[in-house]
């Protein structure tokens, strides 16, 4: 996947390349820098994992059911990991616009929004202390802070108890 998202982005750096316009007779490049891997990302833990990005797993518990969810690599991520290596967090989550459960953390971590279209199993900073669950699709301007795998959107939606109002969500590290 990697080597494929590679190449588009060559591809793209060609493409652009050999584009010139009438006003600057210059061609303009694109520099493309190939994605590092994070020290942490355990592909044994993690093996359906692509994204070089996602690193440490932490679970999250509603109505006595527990899943693993990933980390993403950033400032948010990494903060909040070191919030739960002390204490796991419990918050309520209710439903937003029918795509996704969001509750307020308690407290604030840093924030590195940038625009995100989300999909199902997506976790996300919002406002630097609400923390969102994707069950279906948005766009907006947010903090990566995670990823469900393994679970269908319908797995997902019953998991949170879509459309059934408010859940308490635990968060947990090992």
């Amino acid at each position: 996947m990697r080597l494929f998202l590679i190449m588009i982005l060559l591809t793209s750096a060609v493409m652009l390349s050999c584009k010139s316009s009438d006003d600057d007779p210059t061609p303009q490049t694109t520099e493309v820098q190939p994605v590092a891997e994070t020290e942490n990302n355990n592909t044994q833990d993690n093996p359906q994992n692509n994204d070089p990005v996602m690193a440490q797993k932490f679970f999250i518990t509603v109505s006595g059911k527990t899943i693993t969810a990933f980390f993403a690599d950033n400032t948010s991520a990494k903060a909040l990991y070191e919030a739960l290596k002390s204490a796991p967090i419990t918050y309520t989550a209710d439903d937003y616009g029918n795509f996704e459960k969001v509750g307020d953390l308690g407290k604030s971590f840093p924030k590195n929004d940038e625009p995100i279209d989300t999909e199902p199993g997506d976790i996300i900073l919002y406002q630097g202390h609400n923390l969102c669950i994707y069950y279906d699709k948005n766009s907006w301007t947010f903090t990566r802070i995670g990823k469900i795998e393994n679970l269908s959107q319908s797995e997902l939606k019953e998991f949170l108890n879509a459309g059934g109002g408010s859940v308490e969500v635990k968060l947990a590290v090992e």
